[in-house]
């Protein structure tokens, strides 16, 4: 996981840095992909226009 980061960033970072900025924007993932499966398990119906725009 820490390898494929490295990867993507090309090592711009020190390790330390790049560590924390993915550890944030994994927990920051984390939370959108939650909260669209919380909100598709609720509403059964179809997606709002808010939902449609996020999705993509």
């Amino acid at each position: 996981m820490l390898d494929w980061h490295e990867a993507r960033m090309g090592k711009r970072t020190r390790p330390h840095s790049s560590y924390e900025s993915f550890k944030a924007e994994l927990s920051f993932v984390g939370l959108i992909g939650a909260r669209r499966l919380i909100n598709r398990h609720l509403s059964e119906g179809p997606p709002t226009p808010a939902e449609r725009l996020n999705s993509t």
